[in-house]
Parts: C-alpha cells; structure tokens; sequence
C-alpha cells in the first residue's frame, strides 16, 4: 500500500512541536513509509503568505518526494492570486489551503469563493479547507 501525507506542515508554529525539520520530517517519512508528503507553510497561513509560500516552493524543489499547497488569505485578494500564479503552474504544488479560523473569514465568504473558482478555473487543482 502507499502511503502519502496530504497534510503537513513546514515551519514554526507558536506551539512546540518535537520534529518540525525538514530533516525530521524525512526521516519520519522514510521511519513509517510515506511515500509523499504535501506541505502548506505555517508562516503562509499565520503572517505572512508571499515569503512563507516561497519558502514552501525552495523546500519543495529540494527533495523529490515533498510537495506544497499555495496557502491563500482572502484578507489578501490580490496577493493570494499573485500565489495561484506563482505556484500553481509548478507541478510540485498540487493544490491550496484555505485556512478559515486563521483569516477569520468563513469558507463561504465571498472573497473565499472567488479564490477557489480562480483555482480551479486556472489550474483545476485540488484545495484543502481547513475548517
């Protein structure tokens, strides 16, 4: 069977977490067999969604079995589909999140759901709501 992670996490959060490396991480994935892991970044979803997406995509390119979510904040119209640009033409982003307790903006809010019909309009990749 293979085994993928759909939901990880890169980078600090501003609770303690033991194994937040990017080393840890492989070597969780190599100790239990994940074949892939998807990643969005912390740092995208709680500050800053420019640099903590890019920092996402330098790590992504690094190892072959790591792949990213473009995390997008409906706060941040414009810079959001500045992401969907960016990183969803790279075959190593498979998708966006969209992080509603984080942006305090409901899934269903209007600016949430004209990011998600531009991603699939544009790209037609999948989108994780974390809700």
């Amino acid at each position: 069977m293979r085994l993928i992670d759909v939901h990880a996490h890169y980078g600090e959060w501003f609770f303690p977490i033991r194994k937040s490396g990017e080393r840890d991480v492989l070597n969780l994935a190599m100790k239990y067999g994940i074949e892939k892991v998807v990643f969005s970044s912390s740092l995208a979803i709680t500050y800053d969604i420019v640099e903590g997406n890019r920092e996402l995509k330098r790590l992504v390119d690094r190892y072959p079995n790591f792949y990213g979510y473009v995390v997008l904040n409906p706060n941040y119209p414009e810079l959001s589909e500045m992401m969907i640009e960016e990183c969803l033409s790279d075959p190593k982003f498979v998708g966006a999140k969209i992080h509603p307790e984080y942006t305090r903006q409901p899934v269903s809010s209007a600016t949430n759901t004209n990011l998600l019909e531009l991603v699939v309009k544009k790209n037609r990749k999948v989108v994780l709501l974390h809700t």
